[in-house]
Order: C-alpha cells, then sequence, then structure tokens
C-alpha cells in the first residue's frame, strides 16, 4: 500500500512540474474586456514566450496587444499619454528587427499610427499577409471609411459578416439606435460599440440613408474636412493652430468641436437632421442642454423646440426591437459591453414610465417598470432604481 501511495504522489508531482500556465490569446478591450490582474499576468507570460523565441511573431502580437490593453486600462500606470504611446511604438520597433516581414508586425506598426494615412502601407501588407484572419478587418474598414472608398468598405464589412465575427447584443443595441433616427439623419458616434455595428448594419441594406461621423475620425483633418465638402459645408477648424499645441489649447478645440461643429452640421445642404448617440457621454449634453432633445438612444440637435415625448413614445412603442433585452439566446463575446450599452435605456425608459403614469397609461407604465428592472438587474444601480420607481 506505502509503494502505491508513493508511485501516486511520484505521478502528481511529475505532472504537476510538466504543467506550465500558457499565455492566453489577446483580444483588444472593446471587444472584450478582463480583469487588470489577468492582463498583467497575460503580460508576464507573453514575455516569457517571447524571452524563449524571439522569431515568434504570435507572440510578439498578443504581447503588444496586451501592453496596449493595459496602457488604457491599468490605474497603476501613471505614466502621460504621450509616454505610453512611446513605449508602445519601441515595442514595435522591436518587432521589425525580429519579425519584420510578419502579419503581426505590419499590423502592430498600422495600430500606432492611430488611424494616420502615412502607415496605411503597413496595413496593405497586413491586409495581404492576413488571408482568414479577422485582427485587421476593423482597421481595414476604418482605412476606406477615410479615403471614402465605398466599394473597399463594404468588400471588408462583408467578410466581417461572413465570419460572423461580431456581438449580436451590440448589433441589437445599434440596430435601435439606426431605426430610431428620421429620414437622412446625420449621427455622431464615440467609439467602437457604437460605429462599427452601425456599419455592419448598413451593410446588411438597414438605414443606408444614415451618415455616421466618428468622433475619432473628426479630429483627423483631412477626413473631417472631406465629409463636410460631402454636406455642403466649408471646411472646419476647431484647433486654431497646427500642432503642437499647449493642453489648453487642445481642450478649446475639443470644446468648439462638441458645439460650433453641432451648429454647423445643422446648417448642411440636404437639411439632414443631426443627432447625437448618447455614447459619446454626458459633455456634449451638457454643453447643447438648451438645444438636445432626448428621442430614445440618441439626442437630437436642434435651435426650435421638439416634441420628444412623442418621438420618445414612437421609438419604444412601435420602431425599437427591445426582446432581445431578455431573451439573449446566443453567444455573445462582447456580453459586458452589450448590457453595458442596454443601461443607455434606462433614462429614457425612466422618463416615457413618467409620462405614462402622469398621462394615466397604468398598463404601459407597468410593462416599461419591468423593461427596466430587467435591465438593472443585478447591477449596482438596481436597488436605486427599483426604490424610484417604487416610490
Amino acid at each position: 500500500m506505502r509503494i502505491f501511495s508513493a508511485l501516486i504522489l511520484l505521478f502528481l508531482s511529475v505532472t504537476a512540474l510538466g504543467q506550465t500556465e500558457k499565455p492566453a490569446p489577446i483580444l483588444g478591450f472593446a471587444i472584450e474586456l478582463k480583469p487588470t490582474d489577468w492582463y498583467l499576468k497575460q503580460q508576464q507570460l507573453w514575455k516569457q514566450t517571447l524571452d524563449k523565441d524571439k522569431n515568434n511573431a504570435s507572440a510578439w502580437y498578443n504581447y503588444y496587444r496586451v501592453s496596449r490593453n493595459l496602457s488604457r486600462l491599468n490605474p497603476a500606470d501613471t505614466r502621460s499619454k504621450d509616454a505610453k504611446d512611446s513605449a508602445l511604438k519601441d515595442l514595435v520597433d522591436e518587432m521589425e528587427k525580429n519579425v519584420p516581414q510578419s502579419y503581426e508586425f505590419n499590423l502592430c506598426k498600422w495600430m500606432t499610427g492611430g488611424n494616420s494615412l502615412e502607415y496605411k502601407k503597413y496595413l496593405l501588407k497586413a491586409i495581404e499577409l492576413g488571408e482568414g484572419r479577422t485582427e485587421y478587418l476593423p482597421d481595414a474598414v476604418i482605412l476606406y471609411e477615410q479615403e471614402r472608398n465605398h466599394k473597399k468598405k463594404a468588400e471588408f464589412l462583408q467578410k466581417w459578416l461572413d465570419l460572423g465575427a461580431y456581438s449580436p447584443g451590440l448589433l441589437y443595441y445599434n440596430y435601435n439606435v439606426l431605426i430610431g433616427l428620421e429620414p437622412n439623419a446625420i449621427l455622431i458616434t464615440n467609439g467602437d460599440n457604437d460605429t462599427y455595428p452601425i456599419w455592419l448594419l448598413q451593410q446588411r441594406g438597414i438605414r443606408k440613408d444614415v451618415t455616421l461621423l466618428n468622433t475619432s475620425l473628426l479630429y483627423l483633418d483631412g477626413y473631417r474636412n472631406t465629409m463636410f465638402a460631402e454636406l455642403g459645408l466649408k471646411p472646419f477648424e476647431p484647433f486654431k493652430k497646427p500642432f503642437p499645441i499647449t493642453m489648453e489649447e487642445y481642450q478649446a478645440g475639443e470644446k468648439r468641436m462638441r458645439t460650433e461643429m453641432l451648429d454647423i452640421l445643422s446648417q448642411n445642404k440636404y437639411k439632414s437632421p443631426v443627432y447625437i448617440a448618447v455614447t459619446c457621454g454626458d459633455l456634449y449634453a451638457q454643453e447643447n442642454q438648451n438645444n438636445f432633445y432626448l428621442t430614445g438612444l440618441c439626442y437630437q440637435y436642434s435651435k426650435t423646440n421638439i416634441d420628444n415625448v412623442a418621438l420618445l413614445r414612437k421609438n419604444f412603442e412601435l420602431n425599437y426591437a427591445l426582446d432581445y433585452l431578455d431573451k439573449d439566446f446566443y453567444f455573445d463575446l462582447s456580453s459586458y459591453y452589450a448590457k453595458e450599452s442596454n443601461m443607455n435605456y434606462v433614462v429614457p425608459m425612466v422618463k416615457l414610465w413618467e409620462h405614462y403614469k402622469l398621462c394615466g397609461e397604468t398598463s404601459k407604465a407597468d410593462k416599461i417598470k419591468l423593461q427596466i428592472l430587467s435591465i438593472v438587474k443585478g447591477r449596482e444601480e438596481e436597488k436605486e432604481t427599483a426604490d424610484y420607481l417604487n416610490q
């Protein structure tokens, strides 16, 4: 019996020694969000992998990805943005020394350029080398959006759709964003998860009449002025002098983007209504509160009064598809972001609930109350929201 026990212990010890933790593939944090400690551990594991083999292009890519994610997510990293960006560029320079002809290097080199067309050749090389890969698809879409090459943009959007590498929850959410807009609307969005899903939906033929303007791209002079020209508007220069500029000058330019730009856009030659997705944040709403009207998942910008309560009713009662909120019978890699996006329903729903209560429409008030509670269930806002609805 002792011999048997000794053999078992020996087997277990040998097995444990042979089990080394393997690093995991790293996705962009706008697709899948992990805890900071997880990223720190993965950074260490990928660095160990690189130390063993400097010619491992996949290891370089994942090490770059995890370092990039941490530069944006790690609260303990107090370096300036310039210092963080410089460190990532140094990392890509090391990639170039070791794996210069790889798909991974060329894609990372493009990514360090902040969507600058000066880095276009690297993205084109990554596309050439990346048959069957999915990581470059958003970047290809951004490239051809900047160049206004509608045919090529559609080609890569269709590849994206065919591969199924997108979030169903974010598609549902952004479907409602689109479907609640007036014809030929101009829509301003903020990030990956309120921009790419809309382009994917438009590729499927949904609300192709809407012109989408992403705030990050609007900071690029060439793109912004091209889009303004298409709308029959003169060039708009939010920054009064070329870069580099002081922080105060940059902040002043940002404010002009949130205020003056909206007024200029509203004067477009097509007389198209202008909307700002609620995902653009509170600053837009605070600085334009007299001209912003909440219509659902967007604010409509208007200098004349709008009956936004009627538009709220129209969207929630007739336009929006809401069954997915409590019937998510699908796998969603970006479920965290889908649920975060769904929180944007709460404020317009509460306003509509208040309206129904005031009008004595009890059954509608009760129905939307249940929808609100299902959205906030399990979140830190649950008790506060329930207390308000039950008062």
